[in-house]
């Protein structure tokens, strides 16, 4: 079972920069509606899932700013 230790976005959707350190066990991401809950499951669904194709549009860079790119940090 792969288990994930750290969640790094950056210019994703609504998320300008976001690190996370998820705790052992079961975790919970919990807020208002808006508040990129979707955009982190998004994310990781994004870097570690089997999809083979991905299209992005302007909606999904922060403030829909393509200059700026979204990335994955290690």
């Amino acid at each position: 079972m792969s288990i994930i230790r750290h969640i790094a976005i950056r210019n994703f959707r609504g998320i300008q920069s976001l690190d996370w350190y998820p705790t052992e066990g079961v975790n919970c991401i919990i807020g208002p509606g808006d508040s990129g809950k979707s955009s982190i499951l998004d994310a990781i669904d994004l870097c570690l899932g089997a999809r083979r194709t991905i299209s992005f549009t302007d909606a999904d860079f922060h403030n829909s700013n393509i200059d700026n790119p979204f990335r994955a940090l290690k």
